[in-house]
Order: C-alpha cells, then structure tokens, then sequence
C-alpha cells in the first residue's frame, strides 16, 4: 500500500520481470481495473513492465506480453471478473486493487487460477481506500503488507510535486491516506459509514419494476456539483442505487443534457424492466 507516485507501480513491474529473468515465472497475470489502464500503466507506462524488462514484447491484440524464454503474461480486466475463468498462473499482478468495480469477484478468480509452479503468489499494489475487500485481504494470515510514503520517492518525482502536494494534503484524511498511503477507516463524525454501503451491495439488480434517474441541480452558477443518481424499485419495495453520474463544472444546458443522456441511453431498457418502459421515470 502505498501513496501517490510512492513507486507502487515500479515495483510491481519489477517482481514480474526479476520472475521472469530467474526462471521462476513462466504464467503470470496482469490485471487492472480495465485493459486501457493494463495497458497505459502496467505495461508501457514509464515505470511498466516494458521499462523493468527490455526483452519483453507486448502484443495488445492478444492481450498478452511474451518473453524470448517462452513466459507468457496475460492481461486481463477486473471490470470482467468472468474472463478470468479458464486461466492458470503461477503468479498475480494485481494493479490499483481499490479502483478495482468488483474489487471482490476479481480477485475471487484471480485466486482460483492461482494453480500453477511451486510457490504460487499475488502481489496487490494500491493506494488503499476505505473498502471491504481490501480489509478482507488485511485480515488474511499469509498475506504480508508493505507500505510506501510518497516522500520516500520524492527523488524520483518532478520537483515541486511533492511540496505542492504536502502544502496543500498535509495532516488531513486525504492526505494520509493519498501520500502516507494509510488506510482511513471512517469518521466519527460521518453520517454514513462504509460499511453500511458495503455489506448490500452487489454484482446485478434483481428484475426492477421502476427505474428513475434523480437530479440535484447546483445552486450556484457554475463550478458546484449537479448531483444525478440512478435509483430503481423491485417487487417487493426495495431500493437499489444503480449509477452514480454526478458531474461538477456543468452549466445548467450541461448537466440537464446530462441526466437526459444517462436516462434515454442506458437505464431506458426492457431488459431490466419488469413493466413497460413508461414505467421508467
């Protein structure tokens, strides 16, 4: 666990390609919280696996780097925890863990491929966020956590960076947990807590009889948040919060086009209708 450019990625990078050179890795994964990000970050990022290994070739039709001594890497996407089925690795890069949209079900199958080799591992790099999964892996006895600070890369970093952040992060929740790199459990103060938004939740809304898409419009005249928010209702009179599309910096044209935009062209759907699509609101 680590903060902002504390070299969390470097080091993943690193572990694969040193696995790689010594012979101990022939099958291991990559995994982002989408392929673009694998890709952008992972792979040809400045502190990616292309940079920590030379002779590797990345090949993005097939979503997969290759080694001159025949280890395969594959890249996958914890947003399609079903596509990790069917694989088999002797070790796991698991990038940006707490980004991650089913942060459980990914990693659920990344652990079941987890097959092949003497010592199969996973490592996980993220800056950590308050969320069940992440305390879930904590509590694990074989699992081990190191922690890096954004100050202790500062070297590496563009000059004034790191001041700039410190000035303006230093001593808040955000900066512990950003540039510290320490997981924020939540604040007494708080009116909701994490944990009554993490055990509800799921993967798929049940069948829905009405879907309705709600707007708070900001009150000032540019810069505020519109707040709009994807709700829907099944049978039986429970809610279910489906999407978060709130946008800040929208003039009113903006964010009203918005909230048409996110009701016409996805939540307007038979498919998760019990009724008529009049019944959506």
């Amino acid at each position: 666990m680590g903060g902002r450019g504390a070299g969390k990625t470097r080091a993943g990078s690193e572990w694969i390609a040193r696995g790689i050179r010594r012979g101990r890795l022939m099958r291991p994964a990559l995994i982002a919280a989408t392929h673009d990000e694998a890709r952008a970050v992972m792979i040809e990022g400045p502190s990616g696996l292309l940079a920590a290994s030379q002779a590797a070739v990345y090949e993005p039709s097939n979503r997969r780097v290759i080694w001159p001594c025949g280890a395969v890497a594959r890249v996958l996407s914890a947003d399609e925890p079903d596509s990790i089925r069917g694989f088999q690795f002797d070790a796991c890069w698991a990038d940006e863990f707490c980004k991650w949209s089913d942060p459980q079900g990914a990693l659920d199958m990344a652990l079941m491929a987890l097959r092949l080799g003497k010592d199969p591992r996973m490592l996980i790099t993220t800056t950590p966020r308050n969320i069940a999964a992440l305390k879930n892996v904590l509590g694990l006895k074989d699992v081990v956590v190191s922690r890096a600070s954004t100050a202790g890369n500062a070297e590496n970093l563009a000059p004034g960076f790191l001041e700039m952040l410190e000035s303006r992060y230093a001593g808040t929740r955000l900066g512990r947990q950003e540039l510290e790199g320490e997981l924020i459990e939540d604040n007494d103060a708080a009116l909701w807590r994490r944990d009554w938004i993490e055990r509800p939740r799921r993967r798929e809304a049940p069948p829905l009889q009405r879907i309705v898409v709600g707007v708070d419009p900001p009150a000032g005249i540019a810069g505020d948040e519109c707040g709009i928010v994807v709700a829907g209702c099944d049978g039986l009179g429970e809610g279910f919060v489906l999407a978060d599309r709130s946008a800040g910096g929208l003039s009113p044209a903006q964010w009203s086009a918005r909230a048409i935009a996110v009701w016409r062209n996805r939540y307007k759907s038979r498919r998760q209708l019990q009724g008529s699509p009049e019944d959506v609101a």
